[in-house]
């Protein structure tokens, strides 16, 4: 078995521009995936980061997020949002808008 924690929601591809805040550092991403709680982040350059680090997340479509970073493996980290009912409606909306199987569901 596996120590590695399961998903609990599906995660979609997507293509999202980003700017990531760790300890005060920024750099440009891309979220190549989402799902309702959480998301896969490629790092366009270097920051310290480490598992457990809570970082900032920004973009157009959604404005700011707040996660916890669950792993690293550069330059890709994964990250569960922090679901207070504000970043699940800007996530939510996000799906609305431009998750096709969202909206036949």
């Amino acid at each position: 078995m596996s120590d590695r924690p399961t998903r609990m929601d599906p995660r979609d591809a997507t293509e999202l521009r980003a700017v990531i805040t760790c300890m005060g550092r920024k750099t440009h991403a891309t979220i190549i995936d989402i799902s309702m709680g959480g998301m896969c982040i490629y790092l366009n350059s270097h920051i310290p980061i480490s598992p457990e680090e809570e970082i900032e997340i920004k973009t157009e479509e959604m404005g700011y997020l707040t996660g916890t970073v669950r792993w690293f493996r550069r330059p890709r980290l994964g990250v569960q949002l922090d679901m207070s009912s504000n970043t699940a409606a800007k996530v939510q909306s996000y799906y609305k808008k431009y998750i096709k199987h969202y909206l036949m569901a």
